[in-house]
């Protein structure tokens, strides 16, 4: 089963952090074969955030399972890429 996380707002104070990570979270555990985190309408990511992506990501590989990030802007593609997540997790 696949799913999509749609994220609403910049991910930049640890509120939002919180919110952010503790529904990855549950989706990780809950065993979907695919998570895509849809971040359309998101400017800004915050260390946590890009941790919480990459620690799923790898939680999710190692089960056989996969983690996308969609519709990333420019500003986060270049923040990705400048952090090197970008050449570990899927963006579509």
């Amino acid at each position: 089963m696949k799913v999509v996380l749609k994220i609403e707002d910049d991910i930049s104070s640890l509120r939002n952090w919180d919110e952010f990570s503790e529904k990855l979270m549950k989706l990780v555990d809950s065993g979907f074969s695919e998570i895509t985190i849809d971040l359309k309408n998101v400017k800004k990511l915050s260390s946590l955030a890009l941790g919480a992506i990459v620690a799923s990501h790898q939680k999710m590989s190692s089960a056989g399972r996969r983690l996308v990030v969609s519709n990333i802007g420019d500003e986060l593609r270049k923040l990705l890429g400048e952090t090197k997540v970008l050449s570990m997790i899927d963006i579509r």
